[in-house]
């Protein structure tokens, strides 16, 4: 009788998921990198701040380029938005870029002479390109105040511009709005319709006003009425 022959059966190797399983090595490294990343993310939370304020990223007026100025702006805008936002010493090209240039476009964006910040970049080590649209003179509305009579100048769009940067001349040689009684703050709106209306009506006319000799425009006191409409008639 022959004698039973005993067979021994071999383990199948680990699949490739369990191989990676088995290797503590690996897991080990993992932690390593996983360790390292997250302390330098810490360590960077940390010193971040004083980072930022090194004289090397500080972002000072002079490092800041903006659109040059038309003829008529003849104010430093740069120098005075630095001035009155408070922004010396507080821009760093490594602050978060999103919170960096809604800053910046928010403190340009409340001088008198700026209609519009359409651009921001920043480059390193520490500057700013700012594209600016400018505000552009039309008109200037003749407001009377209690007993003073004042030329100041706006826009087309009824902003209420720096008469300082005018002279005397200047403000009289413009398109005169006449008859109208207060003022709103330097670089705020006219709420007065006909101010707004007769700016829009000055913009227009703005190319032929000289050859046509004009010389101002003198909005009715009372608005007509139409049907539902409301407007203003212009001498």
């Amino acid at each position: 009788m022959a004698a039973a022959r005993k067979t021994t059966q071999s383990t199948p190797p680990p699949s490739g998921g369990l191989r990676i399983l088995w290797r503590p090595k690996l897991w080990a490294a993992l932690a390593l990198v996983a360790a390292v990343s997250y302390g330098g993310h810490l360590a960077w939370q940390h010193f971040s701040p004083t980072i930022a304020r090194h004289p090397q990223y500080q972002i000072t007026v002079d490092q800041i380029r903006i659109t040059a100025p038309p003829p008529w702006v003849r104010a430093d805008v740069r120098a005075e938005v630095f001035r009155d936002a408070g922004l010396a010493g507080t821009l760093s090209v490594l602050d978060d870029r999103e919170l960096l240039y809604r800053r910046v476009r928010e403190a340009f964006g409340f001088h008198p002479w700026v209609a519009a910040v359409r651009e921001i970049k920043s480059d390193l080590p520490a500057s700013l390109d700012i594209a600016i649209e400018y505000r552009r003179p039309v008109a200037a509305v003749e407001a009377s105040d209690g007993n003073q009579i004042a030329i100041l100048p706006i826009d087309a769009m009824g902003v209420r511009l720096p008469e300082a940067d005018f002279s005397d001349f200047e403000r009289r040689y413009l398109p005169r709005i006449s008859s109208i009684s207060g003022r709103p703050q330097i670089g705020e709106r006219w709420h007065d319709a006909r101010v707004l209306n007769a700016a829009e009506l000055a913009a227009k006319l703005g190319d032929v006003w000289g050859q046509l000799r004009l010389v101002e425009i003198i909005p009715s006191s009372h608005a007509q009425v139409r049907g539902d409409a409301q407007y203003y008639t212009f001498d």
